[in-house]
């Protein structure tokens, strides 16, 4: 105790470094544990392996999600080591899922076998926001599989997903000598954000692409698009259009409507004379 009250600050780190060596150590001991047991329990011919999960866990930074629509992870778990090591009967095992209190996970299912025939099984975590996340809010998602018989061994993957900040992107297209431009208009938000109250929905609100397709033609959100007749191009109209477009006739060609005015008769007549005649071919034997 003298040797702690004279020498403080040497006495504070060295208690923090023993903290630090007994918290790494711990974990670093159940990393090997658990590389050793599943190499046990491959000397035994069982496996229980996944492409997306691992004995000491994975992580995985998605950053794609509006934060309004329900979410959905694929996993997939497996009985092979390789395409000539694998386990010669069924595995059943059990699946638990973790999430915040700001969303609900459901499960495809809470239990799943991997046949032997089969050798792969799979299942989805479905992430549905209680309201919704606002941009840039990242939510926590952790997926363990269990494998109970015969043997026990667990897979875990830790999804960190995070609310992308949606906006409207374009791009311009042109070309040398057309008359038209291209414009592109990309709407990459997924959701509608109200404008004005209505329902039970508020001002500021987001309503998800399904809750939108559900309601009534009555809301004040929904507005019927007006349709306008429009006259037909006409045939000139057409035809410049598509030579703009394609470089070529489709509906006709320009001569087309001289077809049966212009005739030669008594070709006798027009010897030694230079004619200058338009030839439309229609089709080709």
């Amino acid at each position: 105790m003298e040797f702690i009250r004279k020498h403080k600050k040497a006495s504070t780190v060295l208690l923090i470094l023993l903290v630090l060596l007994l918290l790494f150590g711990l974990s670093y001991a159940k990393y090997v544990y658990n590389i050793v047991d599943s190499y046990i329990l491959e000397t035994k011919g069982f496996y229980f392996n996944s492409s997306v999960m691992s004995i000491n866990g994975k992580n995985y930074n998605i950053n794609n999600w509006d934060g309004v629509n329900s979410y959905t992870l694929m996993v997939d778990v497996n009985s092979k080591k390789n395409e000539e090591k694998y386990t010669t009967h069924d595995i059943s095992y059990d699946i638990t899922c973790k999430c915040p209190d700001n969303v609900r996970c459901e499960l495809s299912k809470e239990s799943g076998i991997i046949y032997q025939d089969k050798k792969t099984d799979s299942f989805q975590v479905t992430m549905i926001p209680n309201k919704a996340i606002p941009e840039g809010q990242e939510i926590r998602i952790e997926v363990v599989a269990t494998s109970n018989s015969p043997y026990t061994k667990s897979l875990s993957a830790v999804y960190h997903v995070g609310v992308l900040k949606s906006n409207f992107t374009y791009s311009i297209e042109d070309s040398v000598n057309s008359k038209y431009l291209m414009l592109n208009v990309t709407n990459s938000v997924a959701y509608y954000e109200v404008e004005e109250a209505f329902l039970n929905y508020n001002v500021g609100d987001k309503v998800s692409l399904d809750d939108y397709v559900n309601l009534s033609d009555g809301s004040s959100l929904i507005e019927k698009p007006l349709l306008v007749e429009v006259s037909e191009y006409s045939d000139n109209e057409l035809r410049e259009m598509e030579y703009d477009l394609f470089g070529y006739f489709i509906s006709n060609h320009p001569s087309s409507k001289y077809k049966n005015v212009v005739k030669l008769d008594n070709l006798e007549k027009y010897l030694f004379k230079t004619i200058k005649c338009v030839v439309l071919i229609e089709r080709i034997k």
